[in-house]
């Protein structure tokens, strides 16, 4: 079976650029899945506000997750 990236049909070529669109476009929209807060307390970044704790509301206990559910109420 051939690789998808590698493919010759064009119908899953269109379907992988429908995919990685879609993705890209919720991204652009989800600022904490396309940017890391690096600084001395994330040296490595905050892995998107996954890191960042906040004080918890509606079950969540960090910034990305109270992102999420804001946009997804």
């Amino acid at each position: 079976m051939e690789h998808l990236y590698h493919s010759t049909d064009e119908n899953v070529g269109l379907s992988l650029a429908t995919r990685l669109l879609i993705h890209y476009t919720g991204d652009v929209h989800q600022p904490l899945h396309a940017a890391a807060r690096v600084n001395d307390e994330f040296p490595k970044g905050d892995r998107g506000g996954n890191d960042l704790t906040i004080k918890p509301k509606d079950g969540t206990a960090n910034l990305h997750a109270v992102w999420d559910s804001i946009m997804y109420s």
